[in-house]
C-alpha cells in the first residue's frame, strides 16, 4: 500500500518529482555530471553513459513504435487508416533498405579517403537521417512548452505560434549552425557531407556560431520575461527554456561540450520514454483497472521485450550504425564490406536507418493532438481524472 502511494505521488501522478525526473532529466543528469567531475575519474562516468546508450535510445524509439503500430491505443485507427499505420512506415522501412544495399554494395570512398559525387547514395543516407533529427527534436522542444502551455491554460492563439518560433528558430536555425560549426569538416558524416558539397559552409557557419548562440539567449531571455509577466505564468516552462538554450551553449563552450551529450540527448530520451510510460500506464490503470505498480510493470514488460529483442539482434553488427560516427570509423566500416558481407550490411545500414525514421514518424502521430482522432484517444489519458488534486503547474478552475 505504501509502494502504491509513494509510486504515485513521485512519479506517476504529475508532481515536481515526475517533472524532475523525467522532462528536466537533463538539468540533474547534467549537475549530477558536473559535480561528480572532481570526484570521480572522468572516463568511469562517461564509460557508464556509453554502456547504457543504446539501451536508453532504443527504448525511446521503440517506445512511440510500440505504442503507434502495436499496441491496443490506436488498434481501431490501424484498421480504419491502413495506409497511416502499415502502408507509410512499410515506405519508409522500404527505402531505408534500399538505402543501405545500395550503400554496401555501391559506395566507397576514394583512395584519398575524399567524399565525392559519386557518393550521393551516401550522402542521401546521413541526410535525410539529420534533417529528420533536427525537425524530430525541435518538434518535441514544441510538444514540451504546449505541454506546459496547456497545464497553465495559456491557451491564446498567439502563445502558441510564439511557442512555434522559438522552437523552430533553436532547432532549425541555431543548432544546426553551432552543430556544424563546432564539429570538424570529417567528425561527423553530415558535417562532411555540408562542407564538402557547400563551399561556403565552412566558413560561414564559423563566423556565425557565436552570433548564434547570443541570438538563442537573447531569444530565450525574451521568452523567459514574457512568461514571468504572464498572470498565469508557467515554472516548468521557464526551466524548459533554460534546457533549449543549454543545447547551442554547452555545445559552443569547449569547457561544457562534456555536458552537451547529456542535456541533448538523454533529456529527450528520457523526455520520450517518461510521455509514453505516463500514457501507457495511465491507460492499463484506466481501462483495465490496474494499480499503478502493476500498470509500470506491465507496460515495461512488455516494451522491454521489444527493445531486447532488438538489442539481441543488432548487437552483433552496432559498427553499422554509422549515421552519427566520425569520419574514420566511417571509411573503416565501410572498406571492410566484402561481396561475402554485403548483404547483412546493407540490411543493418538500412535497418538502423529504418529505426529512426520509423520513430521519427510514429512519433508525429502520436504527438499530433491537432487531428481529432489522435486528440480523442491520447489527450484524455494526460487529462487529470476528476475528483484528482490539480498536477503541478497545472492551473485551477476557477
Amino acid at each position: 500500500m505504501m509502494l502504491s502511494s509513494l509510486f504515485r505521488q513521485s512519479v506517476w501522478v504529475r508532481s515536481p518529482a515526475w517533472d524532475l525526473f523525467w522532462m528536466f532529466s537533463g538539468l540533474w543528469l547534467a549537475a549530477l555530471l558536473a559535480v561528480s567531475k572532481p570526484w570521480a575519474p572522468m572516463w568511469a562516468v562517461v564509460t557508464y553513459l556509453l554502456a547504457t546508450k543504446r539501451f536508453v535510445a532504443l527504448y525511446h524509439s521503440w517506445s512511440t513504435v510500440q505504442a503507434v503500430l502495436f499496441s491496443e491505443l490506436l488498434r481501431e485507427e490501424r484498421k480504419r487508416n491502413r495506409a497511416r499505420y502499415f502502408y507509410w512506415p512499410l515506405g519508409l522501412v522500404s527505402v531505408s533498405m534500399l538505402l543501405g544495399v545500395s550503400i554496401s554494395q555501391y559506395q566507397w570512398f576514394g583512395e584519398k579517403g575524399q567524399l565525392t559525387s559519386d557518393l550521393w547514395i551516401w550522402a542521401l543516407y546521413i541526410s535525410i537521417f539529420w534533417v529528420g533529427h533536427f525537425w524530430h527534436f525541435g518538434n518535441q522542444d514544441f510538444g514540451v512548452l504546449s505541454f506546459y502551455r496547456a497545464r497553465a491554460g495559456q491557451s491564446g492563439a498567439h502563445d502558441r505560434k510564439i511557442d512555434r518560433a522559438y522552437s523552430a528558430f533553436m532547432m532549425f536555425a541555431i543548432q544546426p549552425v553551432v552543430f556544424l560549426a563546432v564539429l570538424g569538416p570529417k567528425a561527423n558524416p553530415f558535417s562532411e557531407i555540408v562542407h564538402t558539397f557547400i563551399p561556403f559552409a565552412g566558413g560561414a557557419v564559423a563566423l556565425l556560431a557565436g552570433p548564434c548562440v547570443a541570438l538563442a539567449a537573447a531569444a530565450t531571455a525574451f521568452m523567459i520575461i514574457r512568461e514571468l509577466r504572464l498572470e498565469n505564468r508557467s515554472g516548468p516552462r521557464v526551466m524548459y527554456l533554460l534546457v533549449m538554450a543549454f543545447h547551442p551553449a554547452f555545445l559552443f563552450f569547449s569547457e561544457a561540450q562534456f555536458l552537451y551529450g547529456i542535456v541533448y540527448l538523454w533529456s529527450h530520451w528520457l523526455i520520450a520514454t517518461g510521455l509514453v510510460s505516463y500514457m501507457s500506464m495511465n491507460r492499463l490503470e484506466r481501462e483495465k483497472r490496474m494499480p499503478a505498480p502493476k500498470a509500470a510493470l506491465r507496460h515495461f514488460a512488455s516494451l522491454g521485450v521489444i527493445v531486447a529483442a532488438v538489442w539481441a539482434l543488432s548487437r552483433e553488427f552496432s559498427h553499422y550504425h554509422l549515421l552519427d560516427s566520425d569520419g574514420l570509423t566511417v571509411r573503416t566500416t565501410l572498406a571492410a564490406i566484402t561481396a561475402e558481407t554485403h548483404w547483412i550490411a546493407g540490411f543493418f545500414l538500412g535497418f538502423f536507418l529504418a529505426e529512426q525514421l520509423v520513430h521519427y514518424y510514429c512519433d508525429r502521430i502520436l504527438f499530433r493532438f491537432r487531428e481529432p482522432e489522435i486528440r480523442a484517444k491520447v489527450a484524455p489519458l494526460f487529462a487529470r481524472p476528476a475528483g484528482e488534486t490539480p498536477a503541478y503547474g497545472e492551473r485551477k478552475a476557477a
